[in-house]
């Protein structure tokens, strides 16, 4: 068990997990936010959409202990939201939802791009929202409530927000998982700095080691290179 600690939805949560726990069954059974769906659970039909950091993000495929220290909003951290509640408003009155399954991680995606496109234009929108499954709809009322948000803000002189905060490609202000360290490069015995010819043995050296921009200089003859090095009793 791994301890985790992270914020959802505003509010502090600190709870033992097993390392294979995902993000999605985390929210759902431990903390009873059940309006994250799981549908395919690998990722595809955009069910589990929530965000992490600000981003949208799959929780099926995410592991919790990933997400140690994020920010995570789920669909019902955006009930204050003004973004989604014009978003719900469209939703409803374009007809843009019949089983409401899908709904709460089309919001999210809507939402993401309401803040990021500079137009509503319905290309994009159809490319962007392509990770979002719906089987009733046929898309055509969740495209028009998309892009009668967008038009309505940029109407009232709200400009996009380049990359919706975004710094980099990925989740903001963290990668998936966690960073392990790099562990430390081995020397061949025989003082080889790559895989080389053993000085000794000439047999390929089996260390791996990670290969200096430039060789140190021999002590004795301070040749830089391998070629200058033969002539050297040092080197040898």
């Amino acid at each position: 068990m791994i301890r985790l600690r992270l914020t959802v939805n505003a509010r502090a949560v600190e709870a033992m997990v097993e390392p294979r726990t995902h993000l999605a069954d985390f929210i759902r059974d431990r903390l009873n936010l059940t309006g994250t769906h799981l549908g395919c659970e690998h990722g595809v039909c955009g069910a589990c959409t929530l965000l992490i950091d600000g981003m949208p993000a799959r929780s099926c495929i995410t592991s919790a202990v990933a997400c140690d220290g994020a920010h995570v909003t789920t669909i019902e951290g955006l009930d204050a939201d003004g973004i989604a509640s014009e978003l719900r408003a469209a939703f409803s009155r374009e007809h843009a939802l019949q089983c409401g399954y899908c709904t709460p991680g089309m919001l999210i995606s809507a939402r993401d791009l309401v803040l990021r496109l500079p137009d509503a234009d319905e290309r994009r929108i159809r490319v962007a929202m392509s990770g979002n499954l719906c089987r009733c709809t046929g898309y055509v009322g969740i495209i028009r409530a998309i892009r009668s948000v967008i038009d309505q803000r940029r109407a009232r002189g709200i400009l996009p927000l380049h990359g919706a905060g975004r710094t980099a490609l990925g989740m903001a202000k963290r990668s998936v998982g966690r960073r392990l360290p790099r562990p430390a490069s081995r020397r061949c015995r025989n003082r080889a700095t790559s895989r080389s010819l053993c000085s000794r043995r000439r047999i390929v050296c089996k260390i791996r080691s990670r290969s200096p921009t430039r060789l140190p200089a021999c002590s004795s003859c301070s040749a830089m290179s391998p070629a200058s090095r033969p002539a050297c009793p040092a080197c040898r």
